[in-house]
């Protein structure tokens, strides 16, 4: 492996690491449902982070080793997720009842 660390580019073995970590969550997310798209998503989102930010990298990198870590327990059986109630599309006047 040291070999082939003195032809990787700077920031390479980060950038390894992070695509790693990526396909990860993704082998995870065939067995569980909901994480392949928290994955996508967080990822994305963390993309912005410049690559010349290598310490902020590594700790995203450490937080998503840990979530990794976490979902992988087989007491996890998946995520869903959370955010604002959806608004229901059943009228509350039709079901209610007729006198």
């Amino acid at each position: 492996c040291q070999s082939t660390d003195r032809f990787m580019p700077p920031g390479g073995k980060i950038r390894q690491t992070v695509l790693q970590l990526y396909r990860d969550f993704l082998r995870l997310g065939r067995q569980k449902p909901g994480v392949a798209d928290l994955a996508k998503r967080e990822f994305r989102r963390h993309s912005r982070i410049p690559a010349s930010d290598v310490v902020r990298i590594e700790q995203q990198v450490r937080r998503g080793k840990h979530l990794l870590a976490t979902l992988s327990s087989q007491h996890v059986t998946g995520i869903g997720s959370i955010g604002p109630p959806v608004q229901s599309k059943i009228d509350p006047a039709s079901t209610a009842s007729k006198s």
